[in-house]
């Protein structure tokens, strides 16, 4: 049996689909339209998030690179309450 357009991209992009799903899990249900999430640990992207952040949104930052600037980054938002994935390679969506 043929597989359809979406079963197709989705067997060709699992590893993107299976972090969203991963992410979509830790949410509750209700909360879903009230998560903000930010592409990128460069300037503008944590600028962006530590406005959302300060308006009292749930903010997450994806970040497809992992490097030790990226790291320290990373845990000083992660000790402000913002969180972020550093995946360490890149995102095709």
């Amino acid at each position: 049996m043929q597989q359809t357009y979406h079963e197709q991209f989705i067997s060709q992009n699992q590893a993107e689909w299976s972090i969203y799903i991963n992410l979509v899990k830790l949410l509750k249900p209700n909360h879903i339209n009230q998560l903000y999430i930010v592409l990128g640990l460069g300037r503008s992207g944590i600028s962006a998030a530590r406005l959302l952040k300060s308006e009292g949104k749930k903010v997450l930052i994806l970040e497809n690179n992992s490097n030790d600037k990226l790291i320290n980054t990373s845990n000083k938002l992660k000790a402000e309450g913002i969180n972020n994935i550093l995946i360490g390679e890149p995102l095709h969506i």
